[in-house]
């Protein structure tokens, strides 16, 4: 999951939660991956884990061992995102200032939601307001 905007009570306003592969870009390379999540630090391997698979601890992997100083590398000039695009194979790409880009890409052996986007307050209206009358 990805969070954006103003940090409130350990809440973010925004968020990206992805369930397909990824990679975080610059404008000449890929950074980081979908597939550091699974290059574990605090275990041997992934098959000697085995059901002791344990990904939520900070800096257990590559990807959270990239993120930890990319972010605060960025404290003083924080990343904003600048464009959202989603294409007809529901691949998503945000791009963010600084030249990065976050692109998201679904397979067809993926289940049917693969990634959805989460606002505080939601962007969209849980129910249908009432007809304005005066």
């Amino acid at each position: 999951m990805f969070h954006f905007g103003k940090r409130d009570n350990g809440s973010y306003d925004h968020a990206v939660e992805l369930q397909c592969s990824w990679h975080f870009r610059d404008a000449s390379q890929v950074l980081i991956g979908s597939w550091s999540l699974y290059d574990l630090f605090t275990q041997p391997s992934i098959e000697q884990a085995g059901d002791h698979l344990e990904l939520d601890h900070p800096l257990a992997n590559y990807c959270d061992r990239f993120f930890a100083p990319f972010l605060e590398s960025h404290l003083a000039d924080p990343l904003f995102v600048v464009a959202v695009r989603v294409d007809e194979d529901n691949a998503l790409t945000l791009d963010f200032s600084g030249d990065y880009t976050l692109e998201v890409f679904p397979v067809d052996e993926e289940p049917e939601e693969v990634w959805r986007f989460l606002s505080r307050p939601p962007i969209f209206p849980s129910r249908i307001p009432e007809p304005f009358t005066k």
